[in-house]
């Protein structure tokens, strides 16, 4: 089991093996940010990974493209930055994460 860190917000969840960011996240009760849900079209799970990036399984065929692509026109600024898609990650260790904007509560 791997725990994500999420900032803004201070967020804290367990993914469970084999499973992605975003349906841990869910599954916690929180909205991660998207629009197509988990089918890497809309970019907006991306996070920019702070810590953990090394351990982290290879980026796959359909993710990777779209990080790219990201990188080149929302973080040319920042070359050295790991993106990846919360939707597409399936993470075997800690992670800190950080988002654009934080997720927010489904339920209470």
């Amino acid at each position: 089991m791997s725990t994500v860190r999420v900032s803004p917000g201070g967020i804290e969840f367990e993914v469970h093996p084999g499973e992605s960011v975003f349906d841990a996240s869910y599954r916690e009760g929180w909205m991660w940010p998207t629009t197509c849900y988990g089918q890497a079209q809309c970019t907006r799970c991306h996070m920019k990974v702070v810590s953990g990036a090394a351990e982290l399984p290879a980026i796959s065929a359909l993710e990777l493209p779209i990080v790219e692509r990201l990188s080149r026109i929302s973080y040319r600024s920042e070359p050295d930055v790991v993106l990846r898609l919360a939707c597409q990650v399936r993470p075997t260790n800690d992670l800190e994460v950080e988002l654009k904007r934080a997720p927010v509560r489904r339920f209470e």
